[in-house]
């Protein structure tokens, strides 16, 4: 079933069914049929910024920081509610700035086959400019363990899948957990792992049918801690930068140089502080 129209802004209309010729002289006040249809109004969010991620990486926690929000409670029943629906909020900066922010319910292995909750949501990111990746830096282990690199491969393809248009938008990664024993070198090996994915795709050892045909070039690689409120501000930075400025429409027609580069630049910055968090 094809799309009559889209609806987004005040005062948009769409015509989805016409009236009958009103009664006069001319037909003997008789007058025709109107066309009569069935539609399904179909709600989609429009929001700045999507988050996207597998269980347990934290989504939730991160956007509960970045709006200083306090209706997220770890071990709470609201906990449970807000991995099942979409929860909606504003980060707030200090000049009066809001940019609105949805947590997607996480998503699962096959979620563009409608597997798992995350599918019904995927459409949500349909009007977003931003996207956020959150995975753990220690990979997502549920009846198969993935590694950082693979969580963000599956999700890269599980978008493309569900529909390709949405990998044209500006995506941060933020890898979240750095808090953890462990975390530095994990983290060091996601960032040699992402790097030959996109250098030498065809000597990397991963199973090939994780890989999409498209790779997204992050705007951002952004390692936090949720738990200890490290490099949040960063990341609000980071948000605020990619909204306002529009890259989306803005950026460098060389990408794969650029995204490169980045990695480059997040290597670099992670040997300079010493292992420390950005």
């Amino acid at each position: 079933m094809s799309p009559i129209g889209d609806l987004v802004k005040n005062g948009d209309s769409k015509i989805v069914a016409h009236g009958g010729q009103g009664g006069s002289v001319r037909n003997n006040f008789f007058g025709g049929k109107g066309q009569s249809q069935w539609i399904t109004l179909d709600l989609r969010y429009c929001v700045d910024i999507g988050l996207v991620g597998y269980p347990d990486s934290g989504k939730s926690l991160l956007l509960t920081k970045l709006s200083t929000s306090d209706q997220y409670l770890i071990g709470s029943p609201e906990k449970s509610y807000k991995s099942k629906r979409p929860w909606l909020d504003d980060i707030k900066f200090k000049d009066g700035r809001l940019i609105s922010c949805v947590d997607l319910p996480s998503l699962v292995e096959g979620a563009h086959c409608n597997d798992g909750l995350g599918h019904h949501y995927l459409k949500h990111l349909y009007h977003n400019q931003l996207i956020l990746f959150v995975i753990d830096v220690h990979g997502f282990n549920r009846g198969i363990f993935r590694k950082p690199i693979e969580t963000v491969l599956l999700l890269n393809k599980q978008i493309e899948i569900y529909d390709d248009r949405f990998l044209s938008k500006p995506v941060l990664i933020v890898v979240n957990k750095m808090d953890l024993p462990g975390a530095d070198v994990a983290f060091e090996e996601f960032m040699v792992d992402l790097k030959k994915i996109y250098l030498q795709p065809d000597e990397c050892d991963l199973d090939k049918s994780i890989l999409p045909r498209r790779l997204i070039k992050y705007q951002d690689i952004i390692p936090i801690s949720c738990l200890q409120d490290r490099n949040i501000d960063y990341v609000k930075q980071r948000v605020r930068e990619l909204i306002d400025f529009n890259y989306m429409s803005k950026r460098d027609p060389d990408c794969p140089r650029t995204f490169i580069s980045l990695l480059d630049r997040v290597m670099e910055s992670r040997k300079q502080t010493k292992f420390k968090l950005l």
